[in-house]
């Protein structure tokens, strides 16, 4: 399970490549839009997240329904998505960069 932003930052230093070959990635329905909402910038980001789409059909998109309830100051929707997929035990493993989230993470009881 892999939120947006460390999907783009694997990106952005050339390693999106191993890791889906290595691995196998899912990302929620949500994630995916993130990606397409930020890839219209025109940045590094923007261009990182352009070259995530192009390997989309390399992951596995699975939808979410009740990822509100995760939802923190910290935890954005992304996230949130990601944590209900988890929880569900639908994945055993979230890929995030975002260590402001993770720490939320860990306060949560879920």
């Amino acid at each position: 399970m892999a939120d947006a932003s460390a999907l783009v930052s694997l990106a952005s230093v050339s390693l999106l490549p191993l890791v889906l070959s290595e691995f196998d990635v899912v990302v929620t329905g949500i994630v995916v839009g993130e990606l397409k909402a930020m890839s219209t910038f025109d940045d590094a980001h923007g261009r990182a997240e352009t070259l995530v789409l192009e390997k989309i059909d390399s992951m596995r998109v699975v939808n979410t329904s009740d990822h509100q309830r995760f939802m923190t100051s910290k935890i954005d929707c992304g996230e949130a998505s990601c944590l209900e997929i988890i929880d569900g035990g639908g994945c055993d493993y979230l890929l995030t960069d975002d260590f402001r989230a993770l720490g939320e993470k860990r306060k949560t009881d879920w």
